[in-house]
């Protein structure tokens, strides 16, 4: 699953990373299901999306540090898909 996708200029993307991207664009109705059922979640984690925002345009790096946080979304969205195949109520 870290089998490279993209070369490091462009996020340097694994198979894990583009199979969540490719989940979340079909799997898109669930997602937003799910923002009226857990908003709080939702909240945590846009929060600490604008917290990577922010410590990104402080970087010396901006562009590099922008394209790097192309790797952290794949969490969240694997962990809400795996919450929904399993049927775990959270």
């Amino acid at each position: 699953m870290s089998l490279g996708v993209t070369p490091e200029a462009f996020g340097g993307l694994t198979v894990f990373d583009a199979l969540c991207y490719f989940g979340f664009v079909f799997f898109f109705k669930r997602f937003h299901h799910h923002l009226r059922k857990e908003p709080d979640i939702y909240f945590f984690v846009l929060y600490f999306d604008f917290i990577l925002l922010i410590g990104s345009l402080h970087s010396d790096f901006v562009q590099h540090s922008l394209i790097s946080m192309l790797s952290v979304f794949p969490i969240f969205i694997y962990a809400r898909l795996a919450d929904q195949r399993t049927g775990i109520e959270s």
